[in-house]
Parts: structure tokens; sequence; C-alpha cells
């Protein structure tokens, strides 16, 4: 996690196993790119907006809009389980063909100070 005075900005970033950035996971039932859901865990301290394909097009990589809190304090920032537009999750299949739920980043912990902006780098591998 980086802490940007200026950006507000948390990043969710798919890379391939050589760590490059590479394209998301495609919803199985539309064939559209699936776009990650962030929450907050106390939105009062951060709130998180609607995540967005990054306008300078690196693959992969979704930005969302973080917006602070009037009071100092910390908030969890998490990816949710990927889902399909059916509901079923997203999942990855191994070389040997077995296959698991996509994996997840762990949550970040993102400290507000009033009237700074935060931002934070989720990466999720796979």
């Amino acid at each position: 996690m980086d802490v940007n005075s200026t950006s507000a900005v948390a990043v969710v970033q798919f890379r391939g196993s050589s760590g490059n950035g590479t394209p998301g996971p495609v919803d199985s039932v539309t064939g559209q790119p699936i776009i990650p859901v962030v929450t907050s865990d106390n939105t009062d301290e951060v709130s998180v907006g609607d995540g967005t394909p990054a306008a300078d097009g690196t693959p992969g990589r979704i930005e969302y809009a973080l917006t602070g809190g009037a009071n100092p304090g910390v908030a969890n920032l998490s990816v949710e389980a990927l889902t399909n537009s059916d509901g079923s999750p997203v999942e990855i299949t191994a070389p040997d063909g077995t296959t698991s739920a996509f994996p997840l980043p762990a949550a970040v912990a993102v400290p507000v100070v009033p009237e700074a902006a935060v931002s934070a780098d989720l990466t999720v591998e796979g």
C-alpha cells in the first residue's frame, strides 16, 4: 500500500506469472472483463468509488477513487470475491487441470489524515 496525499486512488493490478500486468478474468457468461469490487470496512473514514480501467491503458489495472473522512482513523480496504454475472465464482485452472477460486490480496489498512488524500495499491496475483 502507498499512502499518497495527492491521488486518492486505490489500484487493483492483475499480474501474470512473470509479474507483468495482464488482463484480468473475463465473465464466463457475458465475455466482458470483470471489474473487482473494492470495499472499505469503515466508510466514515474511507469510501471507495466504482472501479474503472486505468486511463493509461495498462492491461489489468483498475482504479478506484477514494474519499477520506473528516476525522483521523483507519479503514481496511479489501477486494470482494470475484464472481461472474450469474453469481458463480471466478476460478483459475492450474497447469495440472485443477481449479480453485481466484486468489485475492490481503486487506490493506489505510490511515486517514483529515483533508489529506489517501491511495492504496492492491495487487491480485494470478
